[in-house]
């Protein structure tokens, strides 16, 4: 079904990072208007009752063009931008307490418009841009320790702005562009407990872009909101992650957006910005 209004985000940004646990969702970092400003606000929410967000703490950057996942304790925000350097930064925080992201360690390189998807164990960081072209490489971490990515494999196409649903077994990415601006449909996938270059899964129900973050999922379901088409949709589909096949339409959110930041708690969803 279509999305209801919820609340409004503390400070309104957009291309930021949104990961959650069963009880909150966080939404980090991006860019607000006028002048796009680089934000380090991290905000929550609790997902058991409507109304806006509140102040959280900071990232150790300023950034957009970030990606955020974690597991029930913890929060990752990978890399981004700070303008005009792009970053290889990854902090964390602790879900269930305030206060500001601390150090968790680095990418291989520095990148924005990469995706980032997780189970209660790993965390992996796909595709992005690090300088004018884009990549396809798929780079994991393990959540409960703090350290460098280490590399799991390649994506089929070299993408960026690509989103991600995931289930305790498998990662998904989604749509996305590439260097040459050609956008996407392709959804592929990996499987968390090994590693190796990704697989064809199936397509979106329509080729689209700028959806970094705007996907999300339980253990049976992923759900991908909005993006550019090339211009702004409100279109959501979703597919069941333990099968391959083809996207099917899930409704419509309530405007139309590229760029938003969505979570959920294994039961619902929220997107913000």
């Amino acid at each position: 079904g279509n999305t209801n209004n919820f609340g409004d985000l503390n400070v309104a940004t957009d291309a930021a990072g949104a990961t959650g646990s069963k009880t909150r969702m966080i939404y980090s970092g991006g860019a607000a208007n006028p002048g796009n400003t680089r934000k380090a606000d991290i905000q929550y929410a609790n997902f058991s009752t409507e109304g806006n967000f509140a102040d959280f703490g900071d990232m150790t950057d300023e950034k957009r063009g970030m990606s955020s996942c974690g597991n029930n304790t913890r929060g990752l925000n990978f890399a981004g931008r700070d303008d005009p350097a792009n970053l290889n930064i990854i902090d964390y925080i602790t879900i269930g307490t305030l206060g500001n992201a601390a150090d968790f360690g680095d990418l291989s390189a520095v990148t924005n418009s990469g995706s980032s998807v997780s189970n209660n164990t790993r965390a992996f960081f796909a595709g992005g841009r690090p300088s004018s072209t884009s990549v396809n490489e798929i780079q994991y971490v393990t959540i409960s320790t703090t350290g460098n990515t280490a590399d799991f494999g390649d994506l089929l196409s070299i993408l960026e702005t690509q989103t991600r649903a995931s289930s305790t077994t498998r990662a998904l990415y989604a749509g996305g562009s590439d260097t040459s601006g050609n956008t996407y449909n392709v959804i592929q996938y990996s499987t968390f407990a090994t590693t190796g270059n990704a697989t064809d899964f199936g397509d979106l129900t329509v080729a689209r872009e700028q959806i970094q973050d705007a996907g999300s999922s339980n253990t049976v379901r992923g759900v991908f909101g909005s993006g550019q088409t090339p211009t702004a949709t409100n279109v959501m589909d979703f597919v069941t992650i333990a099968s391959t096949g083809d996207a099917t339409d899930f409704g419509d959110m309530v405007t139309r957006s590229y760029r938003p930041a969505a979570a959920s708690n294994g039961h619902g969803g929220l997107v913000g910005g």
